[in-house]
């Protein structure tokens, strides 16, 4: 566990240095089995090109720091294609391509409401209320990044 005393956590601020606040979090499933698997893999149905087309469509729209698009190990949803979920709503998709990826980002990540078509059947904690919307935040300064340093760890 990463303890930060209060001298540590000032020169960390004043470093610039700071978990990032994500309104959303998305994971694509990059897992890869061997070819003879029944269960299939997203790696060979276009993963890594779906989380790519992902990162370049939030960066595009200035969102990538609001917004976070990572590779997921298997998901354990093999036989719908390339598999994402949506947190902090826990939306799952399925089927996914980069030709979905615009109206992903559009509909749900910015608009709030779910991309139906893509759903993964048996999520009924989607019955509830639309989600948010999330407004693009002005993008920050071009400046130059401050250096990382070793905060430390204290032992537990």
């Amino acid at each position: 566990m990463l303890v930060l005393t209060n001298g540590r956590r000032a020169a960390a601020a004043m470093l610039g240095l700071h978990m990032p606040f994500l309104q959303r979090h998305v994971f694509v499933c990059t897992n890869e089995r061997p070819a003879d698997n029944p269960k299939g893999s997203c790696a060979r149905c276009g993963g890594a090109a779906v989380r790519d087309a992902l990162k370049a469509a939030l960066a595009e729209r200035g969102l990538n720091k609001q917004i976070r698009a990572n590779n997921a190990g298997c998901l354990d949803q093999c036989a719908a294609g390339v598999a994402m979920v949506v947190y902090p709503e826990q939306v799952w998709y399925g089927h996914v391509t980069v030709e979905d990826i615009a109206e992903i980002v559009d509909k749900h990540l910015v608009g709030g409401e779910v991309v139906t078509r893509l759903l993964l059947a048996e999520q009924p904690h989607l019955n509830g209320p639309s989600l948010p919307r999330i407004e693009p935040r002005a993008p920050a300064s071009a400046g130059p990044k401050p250096a990382l340093v070793s905060l430390g760890r204290k032992p537990q």
